[in-house]
């Protein structure tokens, strides 16, 4: 056994490994795929030449980011300044990555404001095109020939005065093969490197480009509001017990992250009073945590994890300290890398959970491959959303974050739709197994109430009033009992007092006593009779021992009945000194035969065990007699008006 769990600790481990080695090779190949293959970058030259354009067909729609190197004039506004000859900083790389700021960039942390110039020549297109930043955190200025074409947000000098914005307005611009001055002038609270490059692109495919993504980011954002509000109507309706809120809570959550990023908080930005899209981009780190933790204990609800309190509270505090320092704090280390610091700190929730998730696929937990694919992709994307909006993604994959946040809430929903399938299917089951127990009390009615039985009570009947009218009375007053007994069996579904059953078995073996006179005695130890047996499960095993036990002997015998318990059960055993049978013989061996019993041994044997896990055992010697014995577990003894609490 301890080997076995050592190898299924081994296989979780491998396949942690393999998952993890998998999200890793895309994320990571992701930028490089996307860069290599849609050859979007123009890459401009200082070597004494200009940018050329030569070659690049701007009518065909494409996006053409200007990647590349950049003349940087820190705290100087050339255009809204009006300064004809200003003073050159630097030549930085544009987009401003991390990784280069560190190899060879200038700090530019603590400078709020600054303008980019590069001049290009060999413009060639045919219909009007635009200029703009994707997805850029500060406010910016685009001018072509000193002549504003795009703005996007308010720039200004005071950096805490910016309110950075994803709404831009750009003009159609139409431009010739010559020589063209490009300055993109920027203003944040933060810092004002270009973590984004600016784009050329046709006016008119821009705009619908724009349209577009906005569009398919609220389909995709009403998919998972409805998904969130299925997992509601499911938990609040259908299954309280399957149903969890935090499932609901996730989806609301998923479909917040779509609206506060990139092309969504175009239309959502109002809802937060314009607040800057730089502050904005702290929340959308701070929903992406959100997300993680969430998941983390969604998923405790749904698969067996066992998660630490410890470890989500120390998660949480690293990053509520990152995010606290990153506001509060004017350090150049923050500045400009304080997303990615707070992205980093995200990253052991995801190992943490998918480790955990890998272990409920190893021992074949319902649904885990799912989640583990479902919040694999979630992590994939979450991470390529943070390239992107960082410049190392140099083409349009804004909406491939969305995409697998909306694949995560579909498969959630159709994992409770299948489980609440399978709960319906189980659900209609029960109720054919009622049906059936319904046909079998039935059954069990009609033997009881056989002609023959009939007959001889109803002869025996006939024989007391012509001797014994007061006899005869009252073997009619017990021969009606009987039969409502029987009757009111068939309304019975739930055990029923053992007190009940009793009673009704008084009143058949009143009225065989009377067919039989002193061929047949019955003797009664009760002992207990609080519990509860199913309807017409005794009875029929006490006429057993009288039909076929004591009544087969020439002088009689007796039939006791006695009831005891002890600290985990209660017994109900019914003994005979009748003929007995041979166990060894393969018919007498089998109760349910015709030879040994006309009501169904197996299944008054099945309802036992079913509705109260009871058991039954029979022994039995030839010409000794026979030994019934029913235990029926204190645990699970109870009726249709009880409720058995165990502590």
């Amino acid at each position: 056994m301890l080997v076995k769990k050592l190898e299924r600790s081994t296989k979780s481990n491998l396949l942690f490994v393999l998952v993890i080695t998998l999200c890793a090779v895309s994320i990571f190949a992701f930028p490089f795929l996307a860069n290599l293959f849609n050859n979007r970058g123009v890459t401009p030259h200082f070597n004494g030449e200009l940018t050329s354009f030569e070659g690049v067909n701007l009518d065909s729609g494409r996006a053409y980011y200007m990647n590349g190197d950049w003349e940087f004039y820190a705290r100087q506004f050339i255009c809204s300044d009006e300064i004809e000859n200003p003073k050159i900083t630097d030549i930085v790389a544009v987009p401003h990555l991390i990784y280069y700021s560190l190899k060879n960039g200038p700090t530019l942390s603590k400078i709020g404001h600054a303008s980019y110039r590069l001049i290009v020549k060999d413009i060639h297109a045919q219909q009007p095109v635009c200029f703009y930043i994707p997805n850029f955190s500060g406010a910016y200025k685009i001018f072509i020939d000193r002549i504003l074409v795009t703005t996007s947000g308010t720039v200004i000098k005071e950096g805490e005065q910016t309110v950075s914005s994803q709404r831009r307005m750009e003009l159609p611009v139409s431009v010739g093969s010559g020589r063209h001055e490009i300055i993109v002038e920027v203003s944040s609270e933060k810092t004002s490197g270009l973590t984004m490059s600016p784009v050329i692109r046709n006016y008119e495919q821009a705009e619908d480009s724009v349209y577009a993504s906005i569009g398919l980011r609220y389909a995709f954002f009403g998919i998972v509001f409805f998904c969130g509000i299925f997992l509601l109507i499911q938990k609040l309706f259908v299954n309280k017990q399957t149903y969890s809120f935090w499932g609901v809570a996730l989806c609301i959550l998923l479909a917040y992250r779509m609206m506060i990023s990139n092309e969504g908080y175009i239309v959502t930005q109002s809802l937060f009073f314009d607040l800057s899209y730089e502050y904005v981009s702290l929340l959308i780190i701070a929903a992406t945590f959100i997300i993680k933790l969430v998941s983390l204990t969604y998923m405790t609800r749904v698969l067996p994890v066992g998660v630490s309190s410890r470890a989500i509270t120390a998660f949480s505090i690293m990053f509520i300290a990152a995010i606290l320092t990153a506001v509060f704090f004017d350090d150049p280390f923050y500045d400009p890398y304080y997303a990615t610091i707070l992205h980093v700190i995200t990253l052991p929730l995801d190992l943490y959970l998918i480790e955990k998730i890998c272990r409920c696929v190893i021992n074949k937990t319902r649904n885990s491959i799912a989640f583990l694919a479902a919040y694999s992709l979630v992590t994939v994307g979450l991470a390529v959303d943070f390239l992107y909006t960082n410049g190392l993604i140099q083409t349009h994959v804004s909406m491939f974050m969305p995409l697998t946040l909306l694949a995560f809430a579909i498969i959630i929903v159709i994992i409770h739709a299948m489980d609440n399938a399978v709960l319906q299917k189980e659900a209609l089951n029960a109720a054919k197994l009622e049906t059936q127990l319904a046909d079998a009390n039935m059954s069990i009615m009609l033997s009881q109430i056989q002609p023959h039985f009939l007959y001889n009570a109803l002869n025996t009947i006939k024989y007391l009033v012509r001797r014994d009218t007061e006899m005869a009375e009252k073997a009619i007053v017990e021969f009606s009992l009987y039969l409502r007994g029987n009757m009111d069996s068939l309304t019975q579904k739930k055990p029923i007092p053992f007190r009940t059953e009793l009673s009704h078995i008084r009143h058949y073996c009143e009225i065989e006593k009377m067919r039989f006179g002193q061929k047949l005695e019955i003797e009664y130890d009760i002992e207990t009779d609080d519990f509860f047996v199913p309807t017409l499960s005794i009875q029929p095993l006490v006429e057993n021992s009288i039909k076929h036990g004591v009544t087969k002997r020439p002088e009689g015998g007796t039939v006791t009945i006695h009831t005891y318990e002890d600290e985990n059960n209660y017994y109900v055993e019914i003994k005979d000194d009748g003929i007995g049978f041979d166990p060894q013989n393969p018919i007498a061996k089998d109760p349910s035969s015709a030879q040994r019993s006309h009501v169904g041994f197996s299944n008054i044997k099945n309802r036992l065990e079913t509705m109260l896990g009871a058991t039954i055992e029979v022994s039995s010697v030839i010409d000794k007699g026979t030994d019934t014995l029913v235990t029926l577990p204190k645990k699970s003894n109870f009726g249709e008006n009880e409720t058995k609490i165990n502590y």
